[in-house]
């Protein structure tokens, strides 16, 4: 998760933009995919739950950032503000969650949910280590290769290095910060999954 949050800086980084709320999209990713997971209700092999949780993670980590680009886009208003703001609220709606409608009625008055059963959960490599290491391993190569070797990231250096440069070359600078603000919501929320 730590790998995969830290992509979600990146990514915007490069843009010249600040995602502050790498955490608020790893909350809503987990929040996600365990909506995922209660809407499958294990009836889907392990294989499928896990794609559909990875998806629902990866969405509603981006559309968190949504709301921040589209801040942004619509107000002005800096992305350092509404994402940071952002991690508090999806702070809030987690508990407001975990404390109403998916607190298991076992656990004793404790805020939880139930817990994930072994389909609903990542294979385990050795120990507590679990596949996700490598799926985070392979989206840093991914995101390395994505921002060095492909035109939309040459276009968010540009736009990262000179954002006036890039108006007057006729990037359309507005659809790249939110396409960078999104990719690393949608990295951040698979963290959360």
């Amino acid at each position: 998760p730590y790998l995969l949050a830290a992509l979600a800086v990146v990514v915007p980084a490069r843009a010249g933009l600040f995602n502050i709320g790498g955490e608020g999209q790893l909350v809503i990713g987990a929040v996600t995919a365990f909506a995922a997971a209660e809407v499958l209700d294990q009836h889907a092999p392990r294989a499928i739950t896990l794609v559909v949780m990875a998806i629902a993670a990866m969405l509603g980590g981006a559309a968190w950032a949504a709301l921040a680009a589209a801040l942004r886009e619509w107000t002005g208003t800096n992305e350092i503000i509404s994402t940071l703001l952002l991690n508090c609220l999806a702070t809030l709606l987690l508990g407001w969650l975990v404390f109403g409608r998916w607190k298991d009625p076992t656990s004793t008055g404790f805020p939880r949910t139930r817990s994930l059963t072994d389909a609903e959960r990542l294979p385990i490599i050795w120990g507590r280590v679990h596949v996700g290491v490598i799926v985070a391993l392979v989206a840093a190569v991914v995101v390395w290769l994505v921002i060095n070797r492909t035109a939309w990231g040459f276009k968010l250096g540009v736009l990262g290095g000179n954002a006036e440069a890039a108006r007057r070359a006729g990037f359309r600078t507005g659809a790249l910060a939110t396409s960078a603000l999104l990719a690393g919501g949608a990295l951040a929320g698979l963290g959360g999954m």
